[in-house]
């Protein structure tokens, strides 16, 4: 009896390593995986930031236009 539970470890140790390697790898996956959604997250706010940017440009240009063009009328 004694003989069969210093036998069960060194059988059992090889699965035990493959299972450890495994869950280190898919721990690794994982980590990578949420960086590239945080910095895809980062990127689409910056986009967005740079075309809100662009559009409040855009309008006041045409504030600015229709300033001018109600300035050119008056006169």
């Amino acid at each position: 009896m004694k003989a069969m539970f210093t036998l069960a470890p060194r059988r059992c140790e090889p699965m035990l390593y493959v299972v450890a390697t495994l869950f280190v790898h898919a721990k690794r996956l994982a980590e990578r995986a949420a960086s590239r959604a945080r910095s895809s997250e980062q990127h689409a706010c910056m986009y967005s930031h740079s075309c809100e940017g662009v559009y409040i440009v855009l309008s006041w240009r045409r504030v600015l236009q229709q300033d001018e063009d109600g300035r050119a009328g008056e006169e």
